[in-house]
């Protein structure tokens, strides 16, 4: 679901006609004349196409939390290298200098259009370089703006995704700052916002009760989606939500989500037993 998400934001501002990707292939032929002590994050421009706008400042002082958030993920054992070389370049584009050294950037790989975690690398590591590299307007105002939206909403729900119980909680949370992004990128929060709504197969009826089994949620949470159990189901038994019953996900909670149907979920976990 967030490779889907990811992909179809970079999609909307960069048209490839063949396999190569022409932006990162300059990136390869020119990566051992980079300074890679001169990793610049977004903040760091105070004019040109790089510089964030008054709107987009105000959004990335409002998401501090996320870097005490994937601090603690490169605490933890990551299963891939690419995985924590993600956190390690997003740490650094949100300011965090400590992170890691120049030393320590890989040299740009392979990648694969179906994949979205080597071209989240490598567009990355393009801007944060992005005054060693000859960029054009259209390129320099894209990458601010993409990841923009990748180091303040993506990158930590990229790294919860493994835990189901947690899903449900994270696609609606998800779609509450995607739709609060909206007023500082309509373009990329309809983007984002449209394919998220296409994979609401958590918030269904059967199986938005998941919650109750994850640690991250709070009892009060936990309490609503229990009352919610015995909430009449609704009348079509449908295993993805459908996108256009729901305007906006903002006043929403998962409890909204959860009928009698939801029980099915105890159901299937005991055969599973």
């Amino acid at each position: 679901m967030l490779e889907l998400c990811a992909a179809a934001t970079f999609d909307a501002f960069f048209v490839s006609r063949g396999p190569e990707i022409e932006l990162f292939g300059r990136l390869r032929s020119q990566w051992n004349l980079i300074d890679k002590s001169k990793f610049d994050s977004l903040e760091s421009d105070k004019s040109g196409e790089g510089c964030l706008s008054s709107s987009e400042k105000e959004w990335l002082a409002s998401r501090r939390v996320v870097t005490s958030k994937l601090q603690r993920i490169l605490d933890e054992v990551q299963p891939r290298e690419d995985y924590r070389e993600f956190a390690q370049l997003t740490l650094r584009m949100l300011g965090e200098r400590d992170v890691h050294d120049g030393s320590c950037f890989r040299i740009p790989g392979a990648y694969h259009r179906a994949r979205w975690m080597a071209k989240g690398i490598y567009c990355l590591k393009i801007f944060g370089f992005r005054h060693q590299l000859q960029l054009s307007k259209h390129e320099m105002n894209s990458l601010r703006r993409i990841y923009l939206f990748i180091t303040t909403i993506y990158a930590t729900f990229w790294f919860e995704a493994p835990v189901t119980t947690n899903s449900p909680t994270n696609d609606l949370l998800m779609l509450q700052l995607i739709e609060d992004f909206a007023d500082v990128d309509l373009k990329i929060a309809a983007v984002a916002a449209k394919k998220l709504r296409l994979q609401l197969w958590y918030l269904s009826e059967d199986l938005a009760a998941l919650p109750l089994f994850s640690d991250e949620v709070c009892d009060d949470d936990k309490r609503a989606i229990v009352t919610a159990l015995g909430n009449e189901p609704m009348s079509e038994d449908v295993r993805r939500v459908c996108p256009n019953k729901i305007v906006k996900f903002r006043s929403l909670s998962v409890a909204h989500f959860v009928t009698r149907r939801s029980l099915n979920l105890f159901e299937i976990s005991s055969f599973a037993v």
